[in-house]
């Protein structure tokens, strides 16, 4: 089996990894690099992943829970609830506007997204994960119309996902075009390291600019703040700046590598 992602949860009890049959990445030793096959192959010869947690005292095994014929990542303890896992199936190769994202509250695996209301199972959905104090999720994603958005998923009871929850998405304006990553702040902030982009900036697919953005969810608008460049190359996903902020929620730190190798910068946000 090969491991994916880690997480800890808020108490610091328990640990949580993935693992994924090893025969997934047969096409990857035959030199074939598409992501997007790895998930086809998986499909075909019904392949699983395993969501599995340990106690961090004695690293006894907790859980060892199968996810059938499913590339799983991102695994992400509930900060109200460390019963409830969010993971999704990696690089789906089709319907990711609905098999991206998934909950397993101890008894079901849910999945989270649904078509209508604008929302399309061919829409490309991406980095979702917890607000850190109310037990919602936010992600981001293009529609099918190449219109980027951002999400968040409200659920009725936090500590009860299959109580029934609410999808709302915001389209977000024209200068937002480009790719990037989006992070959560303690309160209702949102920052990324992609998306914006000035009147006639350069062709890239990478953003520029590390960006604050406050979404209204009930008017379904957005404010967005520049504060920087991260100037990185996206050469790799090191080089990414996968910004957060800190646990003041009064500045960000990113990764850019402009100055010729990998570093942790930071910018202060305005008081």
């Amino acid at each position: 089996m090969d491991i994916g992602n880690c997480h800890v949860n808020e108490a610091g009890t328990k640990f949580l990894t993935c693992t994924v049959d090893d025969r997934a990445f047969d096409l990857l030793d035959a030199g074939h690099s598409n992501h997007l096959e790895i998930d086809r192959y998986i499909q075909q010869r019904n392949l699983s992943s395993r969501l599995l947690v340990y106690d961090t005292d004695n690293g006894n095994l907790l859980m060892d829970e199968v996810v059938h014929s499913a590339w799983v990542d991102h695994v992400q303890f509930s900060p109200v609830d460390d019963n409830i896992i969010l993971y999704n199936h990696e690089w789906a190769a089709f319907d990711e506007g609905i098999r991206r994202m998934w909950l397993f509250d101890g008894r079901r695996h849910i999945r989270l997204r649904t078509e209508g209301d604008g929302r399309s199972r061919d829409d490309g959905v991406t980095h979702e994960m917890w607000e850190r104090e109310t037990g919602h999720l936010i992600y981001h994603g293009s529609y099918v119309s190449g219109v980027k958005f951002i999400g968040r998923i409200t659920f009725d009871d936090p500590r009860n996902p299959s109580a029934g929850y609410t999808i709302t998405e915001i389209p977000l304006p024209p200068e937002c075009k480009k790719y990037g990553h989006f992070s959560v702040s303690n309160g209702h902030l949102l920052v990324s390291d992609g998306h914006y982009a000035l009147p006639g900036e350069k062709e890239s697919r990478g953003g520029e600019w590390i960006t604050l953005f406050k979404p209204d969810w009930e008017k379904k608008t957005v404010e967005l703040t520049p504060l920087c460049r991260h100037r990185s190359s996206w050469k790799s996903q090191e080089a990414h700046p996968h910004p957060v902020f800190n646990h003041a929620a009064d500045a960000i730190l990113f990764t850019s590598d402009f100055e010729g190798r990998r570093a942790v910068y930071r910018v202060d946000m305005e008081q």
